[in-house]
């Protein structure tokens, strides 16, 4: 079964009771569950230089307000092209209402695509976010060409393809 994982339902801080239950003299295990579902995911495809890497990040906040990245990478084929199948859409516009979940996480911005030698997924991940956006900023890297793409909640259900142009820094 294909398919991406997306976290489908919102989960408690434990840390926030953990404190409470530290000061108690019988102390108590405190656990949290992430509920996921598999949904097909939607294709983001490109043009690149053969073999250079591809990272596509998007700025996530859950609904506890903490903000995350989530990130995916490849490498561009021989022919140049590449194509990443993401499991977040950039906007909420189902619902259960509609007969879907609702997601416990939402995204802050369009998804970010970045194409150049020697890429590091996990650095692009740890970059801070300022006002929903990833800060890229700081990012040591070198990044050759920029794009960005929304991804409409329906292309994930139904594993869409989303094409993104890039700009040449």
């Amino acid at each position: 079964m294909g398919g991406e994982l997306r976290s489908a339902e919102g989960w408690q801080q434990a840390s926030q009771y953990t404190e409470q239950l530290e000061t108690q003299e019988n102390r108590a295990l405190v656990s949290s569950v992430k509920t996921y579902e598999r949904v097909d995911g939607a294709t983001i495809t490109g043009d690149a230089a053969a073999g250079e890497d591809v990272v596509v990040a998007l700025p996530l906040e859950s609904d506890t307000g903490r903000p995350f990245t989530y990130v995916q990478s490849a490498e561009a084929g021989e022919n140049g092209t590449f194509e990443i199948t993401v499991p977040y859409a950039t906007d909420d516009q189902l619902g259960p209402e509609d007969g879907y979940t609702d997601s416990a996480v939402t995204a802050t911005d369009d998804y970010t695509v970045l194409v150049g030698d020697e890429l590091d997924a996990a650095a692009v991940s740890s970059a801070p976010i300022e006002n929903g956006e990833i800060d890229l900023s700081e990012l040591d890297a070198d990044v050759r060409t920029t794009g960005t793409t929304d991804v409409p909640e329906p292309a994930i259900y139904d594993g869409d393809e989303r094409t993104v142009d890039l700009d040449e820094n």
